[in-house]
């Protein structure tokens, strides 16, 4: 008979692979932002608020701490409309009740033009405040990026992401306020000597995590696209993920999306 002290250790000491494959056609991307993940792209990117998976660390880093488990990811995802194909692979460790960790590398390569883009992502989560009725999150990514097309270029970036949850609500597990700021003052500089700033991206979310295996997401993207003439655009997503018994409890998830992209604007 093994010990209730054998299977803590064995709990402690086990890896969860998880292995996902994404063909998907995304409409919902607008000025190069990718999808990453089969949850998050389910439901059309509208995740910073929900941001409770190993690839929170694309929508809203502070979310990762939210992710109970030690574990390897990886997917692979073909995105037809664009001829890309990226290759995501990376670990989650957890530290808590202090922190949670996670390490992803990612690769980016065009079948048409030989465009080559890859980035090492290291990302942190820790929370201020989590009790049975409010916790407030907060993460931090800082990433190396390297491109190849005709010339390469490098950078070092940084995103940050915030997140205040309010359990037990409305007849709600939670509701969830995110807020995620991506590519911070990132130039990436190129080898025949020119600079180009990143487009700065704000991503601000709202969740409503159901007592009964419903989310209802939304999120609205402030996309900086034109750097140095101030035009934006914003992108309004919406998603939902309803969870059905089937075969094992709860095994399968149904997810839908809608997103309504603005006409452009400036500021300033």
């Amino acid at each position: 008979m093994i010990s209730k002290k054998t299977l803590l250790k064995f709990e402690i000491l086990l890896i969860v692979f998880v292995f996902y494959y994404n063909n998907i056609f995304p409409l919902f991307e607008i000025e190069g932002i990718l999808g990453y993940g089969a949850e998050p792209s389910g439901m059309g990117g509208a995740y910073c608020a929900k941001a409770d998976s190993p690839f929170s660390i694309f929508y809203n880093p502070a979310g990762l701490y939210q992710y109970k488990n030690t574990s390897l990811f990886s997917e692979f995802a073909s995105i037809a409309n664009i001829k890309n194909n990226n290759f995501i692979t990376g670990v989650v460790i957890n530290f808590q009740p202090y922190f949670s960790y996670s390490l992803a590398g990612y690769g980016l390569f065009n079948t048409e033009n030989n465009f080559y883009e890859s980035f090492l992502l290291s990302a942190v989560s820790v929370s201020f405040l989590d009790n049975e009725s409010v916790s407030f999150l907060a993460g931090l990514n800082l990433k190396f990026l390297y491109a190849h097309y005709i010339n390469y270029a490098s950078t070092v970036g940084a995103d940050m992401g915030f997140l205040y949850r309010l359990k037990n609500l409305l007849y709600s597990k939670s509701i969830n306020l995110g807020i995620f700021f991506k590519d911070i003052q990132t130039k990436i500089r190129w080898s025949n000597g020119m600079e180009e700033q990143l487009p700065f991206l704000i991503k601000i979310g709202v969740a409503y995590i159901g007592k009964e295996d419903f989310s209802l997401t939304t999120d609205m993207d402030i996309i900086n696209y034109k750097i140095y003439t101030n035009n934006y655009r914003i992108l309004f997503r919406y998603g939902i993920e309803k969870n059905f018994d089937f075969l094992v409890n709860k095994s399968c998830k149904i997810r839908g999306n809608i997103a309504i992209l603005s006409p452009a604007f400036k500021i300033g």
